[in-house]
């Protein structure tokens, strides 16, 4: 089967594989070269990590995808927030020094049998996608540039983490089911129970 890329896409693909270090790596330009109000867009220091939880209290295995995205979504007062960002969602930190979003993505996914957990340590922060300009953008990486995350620290109340779950690993059930947890800034670990 032959996968049609959009430019937009074979873009990053390619600043990610031509920018020098590669995937990952660093490019020229970025860091103290950048105009001061490229300042405002480095993500604030995060609190202590703690652990998101999903327990399964069910009779039968689940599963959570690990590979190229999160199981996890976050609401603050009821409005939907992102809490991890996936492998293609670069920061605007790492843009501004000069390192392109990484491509080693696998979709996998992970079982939970009855009885067990799955962690995952989370920085109590959640990240907005915002439109730094270009001027933060070392050269190399401007052409595929489309935006970048930065990072806010979550209030102290008025939190729910929500993980995506599956069933089983067929068509025979929903793509994912969603439980979620009430919970209070430093609480360590937030358990998300699964009945």
């Amino acid at each position: 089967m032959t996968t049609k890329l959009s430019a937009r896409r074979r873009a990053i693909l390619v600043a990610m594989f031509l920018a020098p270090g590669g995937c990952g790596g660093g490019s020229s330009g970025g860091g103290d070269d950048l105009p001061p109000e490229c300042a405002s867009y480095v993500s604030q220091d995060a609190p202590a990590f703690v652990t998101v939880r999903i327990v399964n209290q069910s009779a039968s295995s689940i599963w959570v995808e690990t590979g190229c995205s999160v199981p996890f979504d976050l609401r603050i007062d009821g409005e939907s927030k992102t809490p991890f960002l996936s492998f293609p969602e670069p920061t605007c930190n790492a843009i501004q020094q000069g390192s392109p979003p990484c491509c080693d993505c696998f979709p996998t996914k992970e079982e939970i049998v009855p009885g067990a957990v799955y962690d995952k340590k989370w920085a109590q922060v959640f990240h907005e996608k915002v439109d730094m300009p270009l001027a933060c953008v070392p050269e190399d990486l401007q052409a595929a540039y489309d935006g970048c995350y930065v990072s806010r620290p979550i209030p102290s109340q008025g939190l729910e983490m929500v993980a995506q779950i599956r069933r089983c690993t067929d068509d025979t059930c929903p793509l994912s089911e969603q439980v979620s947890a009430v919970f209070s800034a430093g609480q360590d670990p937030i358990d998300v129970l699964v009945p």
